[in-house]
């Protein structure tokens, strides 16, 4: 089962519109794969603690990165069958801190 990709996005973000174009990339490029955009103005969940801005992808519960990463990092990231998506490619999440709901 493949983790799904979530990507956090916020009103006036500057990189918030690449993040999208990214998103539809991926869904393009990687139909099976899951994607959910949540906007932190309004979002459905409780937020990780490790997303302190916009935009920022997570797969899974792991930190891909803050910011856009480059669009073939991020597709190789979600093929590796080794690590099942969860290698970091930015900076990991972090440990012992609480959900902001």
């Amino acid at each position: 089962m493949r983790h799904v990709l979530r990507v956090f996005v916020a009103p006036g973000c500057l990189g918030c519109g690449r993040a999208l174009d990214l998103v539809e990339r991926v869904r393009r490029a990687r139909p099976d794969q899951p994607v959910e955009v949540i906007d932190l103005a309004h979002p459905a969940d409780c937020v990780p603690a490790s997303v302190i801005g916009a935009p920022t992808f997570l797969l899974g519960d792991r930190m891909l990165s803050q910011g856009n990463p480059a669009y073939l990092e991020l597709l190789a990231e979600l093929d590796d069958p080794d690590t099942g998506g969860t290698t970091d490619l930015g900076d990991p999440a972090v440990p012992g801190k609480v959900e902001i709901c």
